[in-house]
């Protein structure tokens, strides 16, 4: 499937965020010496927010999306606050994500849209840098996890450190025992404009509840 051809996904990355672009936090939270050993494309890539009404868009195909019969138990009840995760699983999964700035604010909108046989499912996650937490990956309003950023043989890594409910202002943290599990998510790149995504997520009861694995470039225009 080309993505670059296909109106219906083209439709997805309409966004129109209204923030000025700027250069985003990754760099300050990995801190000089670690941005420097990411590979150049990668550092390309997260350098800097994506430019009002100009989302960024990545075309691929997940080789396998899978779930355990207790992660789709944790998806199906994702659903009251948001969907950061498809309940579905499957082999060459072609799939797009648009990243885009919020319409308000400086978070950034990160929405995945999986082709799946039976039909598509579309999942969409926030990222925001925290003053006190650092990078913090949202779903709907009172939901998230804050995550600890660190590279590796020049790949980008984010681990979930701990999940949080929002009440008020205040910040509550969330038994990883009532979450789908910690995550671990790589972005490595492969050259030639592409790159591969990694996302495991384990629970610590359970073991992995979710797994995907894909390659992706950008599209054009």
């Amino acid at each position: 499937m080309n993505f670059s051809l296909d109106r219906n996904f083209r439709n997805l990355a309409c966004e129109r965020p209204l923030s000025d672009a700027g250069e985003g936090p990754f760099r300050a939270l990995l801190g000089e010496e670690a941005w420097g050993r990411l590979a150049g494309a990668v550092r390309r890539r997260f350098g800097e927010l994506p430019a009002p009404g100009r989302p960024a868009r990545y075309a691929g195909s997940y080789s396998v999306i899978r779930r355990s019969a207790v992660g789709w138990v944790f998806a199906q009840a994702c659903r009251l606050i948001g969907t950061p995760l498809p309940s579905a699983a499957g082999r060459n999964v072609p799939a797009l994500v648009t990243v885009a700035r919020e319409t308000t604010g400086e978070g950034v909108v990160w929405r995945r849209a999986y082709r799946f046989r039976r039909g598509e499912r579309v999942c969409t996650t926030v990222k925001r840098h925290d003053a006190k937490a650092g990078l913090l990956e949202c779903v709907g309003r009172r939901f998230g996890m804050v995550l600890r950023l660190s590279e590796e043989q020049g790949a980008l890594h984010f681990r979930s450190l701990r999940f949080f409910w929002r009440l008020g202002r205040r910040r509550l943290t969330w038994p990883l025992w009532l979450s789908p599990g910690a995550m671990h998510v790589t972005h490595a790149d492969l050259g030639r404009g592409r790159f591969r995504f990694l996302l495991s997520v384990r629970h610590p009861w359970f073991g992995e509840t979710f797994h995907q694995d894909g390659v992706f470039q950008a599209l054009e225009g």
